[in-house]
């Protein structure tokens, strides 16, 4: 229906447009212009007006109130138009009503009890991009509140943050994490997480997992997923979208609902009693420049700066540091002052030919990412000071070495069988030096071997070592001065004319009487007291109060003297005590391995010795992965159990079995020689779930 009564006045000739010159200067006296510029501008006027009318018709409000707009609407107000330009009656009845001020304010507002809209409750949008709303939630979370707003520009703060919260700032992550406490569920139970909005009552997405399948489930999307369960695992968990309701079922009974707790990346809080403001980070934190560059530096004007609750560095007494290299004094009331610490490679592996390669490989953030490849036999150390393997022998059932602390397991691959071992412990501490204080005492301790050279390992000047005396082994070694002491006694021997002879003494006593002369006048001095001598000593040899007989002789040796029989004494004690210690003592069979005791492998002792029994020591394992360091238990088995059950099988049952788990083993004796031999079932689940690491007896 068209809105215009009017008719138009059609000229359809369409004539000829007069010169530009003429458009633009118009008439001029007397002039008679040609009828075709008239008809052409009579053709104009019409087709224009024709095109607004129903350019009008189609896209402008008709007067019966229907519209039909492809362009945009342009509206001039009155003076005493009001406040309210136009209002969307039609919504009224969902519940709310929309309108454009005179102000230029997009309003809404919620109807109220009559059915007419409340202003007082208006979300208002103006023509500055101001929002006005009296409560803001986005997905259920509050987000402003009456005048808590911060104001955004161009999506930079440019304002104050004015907040009485103790937590006036927390960002958190996109997805929060949900976690139930069910309980153990057996291998092969399906569990059912659900989704929907919360405020909504259908659930729209769900996930599903079984139990025992070691696989996981993520959405598509990414925000929503449930953890793998074990069946040793009593929680069920995963994350999902904030502003959701879940529940959880299992088998298809529904159990529980629940929501996502919000995981916090940072927050800036402070203490109910206001003293103290806390900076909190849900994840490690790196002060580092822009992109991950090195920054200029970190300046903490504090008056003391504390690690885990100690002191690192109290007014000025701090450690400055220029290009990795300290510049300040050290100042420490520990009395371990410093140390240097590294990892301690055991790793047990089955002895193996001289020429096999065997990979040693380190696993360190989340990666197998070092390894070294040694050789069987080699005589030489692999690898670095930071990373290095011993030499190994075919009888070796050990690699040793050291490595980086960061390791968190270890394994070792026969290159040419694919086959390997796998530890899952961390590297354990080995200190290769420490200095330290003992009471009084300064201590400087090295691990292995403590060497003092030049640089490149070349010889040094000299070692100076002031002191007033020099101990190895607690025994007392010469130093400068004991040298000095010795070389003056040796100059005063030297020079000491009444020890010593000149060449004119020696030139004298040269001439005094030879041999044979000398021993004439001895032979004649001889014979003259032999008659003398020989009568004394036969009057001597006649005196039975003086002399002993041989039985005397014999009878006082046969005595035992005091420090004789005490040493005895002690002697007879300390074999009491060593017979007794090593009649209950405790003799390792085999130890630190991670073994599934099967039918192909054996470990022998010396019955003989064995006095009470067998102590069997186990622990949780994972097949492909090894020994979960947790669960240890040792079982004892009496000598008398094992004597009377030769050549059975005997069912050792593994602490808190869910499935039966069991060690199958048999005992056997030749001569003096036991035998412990295991089953081939051992390797097999659910008993391959458990591993035997140490055997030994007393």
């Amino acid at each position: 229906m068209a809105i215009f009564k009017q008719g138009l006045p059609e000229w359809q000739k369409a004539g000829t447009k007069p010169p530009s010159g003429m458009i633009t200067g118009g008439w001029v006296s007397s002039q008679k212009p040609p009828a075709d510029y008239f008809n052409w501008f009579f053709n104009t006027t019409y087709m224009a007006l024709k095109e607004l009318q129903e350019v009008a018709d189609r896209e402008f409000i008709k007067r019966d109130g229907t519209v039909s707009m492809t362009s945009a609407l342009k509206v001039k107000l009155a003076s005493n138009s009001g406040s309210v330009l136009i209002i969307n009656e039609g919504s009224i009845s969902h519940g709310f009503a929309t309108a454009i001020t005179a102000a230029g304010y997009i309003a809404m507002a919620p109807t109220g009890a009559d059915g007419n809209p409340d202003w007082t409750k208006q979300l208002t949008l103006n023509r500055l991009g101001n929002l006005d709303v009296q409560g803001l939630t986005i997905k259920g979370e509050q987000i402003a509140l009456a005048k808590d707003y911060l104001s955004l520009t161009g999506g930079e703060m440019i304002g104050q943050i004015a907040s009485a919260a103790t937590t006036p700032i927390q960002a958190r992550l996109l997805n929060g994490l949900y976690s139930w406490n069910r309980g153990k569920q057996p291998s092969g139970t399906v569990v059912k997480v659900e989704l929907r909005i919360t405020g909504t009552t259908v659930y729209t997405r769900f996930l599903e997992i079984t139990v025992g399948s070691g696989e996981g489930a993520v959405a598509p999307e990414g925000d929503f997923s449930i953890d793998a369960m074990g069946i040793n695992d009593g929680l069920v968990k995963g994350t999902a979208p904030i502003g959701t309701t879940l529940r959880y079922s299992i088998n298809g009974v529904a159990m529980t609902l629940g929501t996502p707790v919000a995981q916090y990346w940072y927050r800036v809080t402070r203490s109910e009693d206001g003293s103290k403001d806390y900076l909190q980070f849900g994840a490690p934190l790196d002060f580092s420049g822009i992109g991950g560059t090195i920054g200029s530096g970190v300046n903490f004007i504090q008056p003391y700066l504390r690690f885990n609750g100690r002191d690192v560095a109290i007014k000025d007494e701090v450690l400055l540091l220029a290009g990795g290299e300290l510049t300040g004094t050290v100042h420490t009331r520990a009395s371990i002052a410093y140390t240097g610490k590294v990892g301690d490679i055991k790793h047990y592996i089955n002895p193996q030919a001289n020429g096999t390669v065997i990979r040693f490989e380190l696993f360190i953030d989340g990666a197998w990412s070092k390894s070294l490849d040694i050789t069987v036999g080699d005589t030489a150390i692999t690898g670095a000071s930071d990373f290095f393997l011993n030499p190994m022998t075919n009888t070796t059932s050990y690699i040793t070495g050291l490595g980086p602390l960061e390791a968190t397991k270890t394994k070792a691959t026969v290159i040419s069988s694919g086959a390997n071992t796998i530890s899952g412990a961390a590297l354990p501490t080995y200190w290769w030096l420490r200095i330290l204080r003992n009471f009084y005492d300064t201590c400087i301790q090295a691990g292995k071997n403590l060497i003092f050279s030049g640089y490149g390992n070349t010889p040094l000047e000299k070692v100076e070592f002031k002191t007033t005396s020099l101990l190895r082994n607690g025994k007392e070694i010469a130093i400068v001065d004991d040298v000095t002491a010795v070389q003056s006694s040796l100059t005063t021997h030297t020079n000491d004319a009444i020890k010593h002879i000149t060449a004119t003494e020696r030139t004298n006593w040269n001439a005094k009487e030879t041999v044979s002369g000398a021993q004439e006048k001895a032979n004649a001095a001889i014979d003259t007291s032999k008659s003398y001598t020989d009568a004394s000593i036969a009057n001597h040899a006649n005196d039975a109060v003086k002399h002993l007989t041989a039985s005397e002789r014999t009878d006082w040796n046969a005595k035992e003297t005091p420090t004789g029989a005490q040493g005895k004494a002690n002697t007879a004690e300390n074999n009491a005590k060593s017979y007794t210690d090593s009649y209950f003592s405790s003799k390792t069979i085999v130890s630190n391995v991670a073994v599934y005791l099967s039918d192909t492998q054996s470990y022998t002792w010396n019955h003989t010795n064995m006095k009470k029994g067998m102590y069997i020591e186990v622990v949780r394992y994972t097949v492909g992965t090894g020994s979960n360091d947790y669960g240890y238990h040792e079982i004892f088995i009496s000598k008398d159990f094992i004597e009377r059950r030769l050549g059975k099988a005997c069912w050792l049952p593994m602490p808190q079995s869910v499935n039966g788990e069991k060690k199958a083993v048999k005992f056997t004796l030749s001569g003096g020689t036991g035998t412990i031999t295991g089953y081939a079932s051992n390797a097999s689940s659910p008993d391959s779930s458990w591993a035997v690491s140490n055997i030994r007896y007393e």
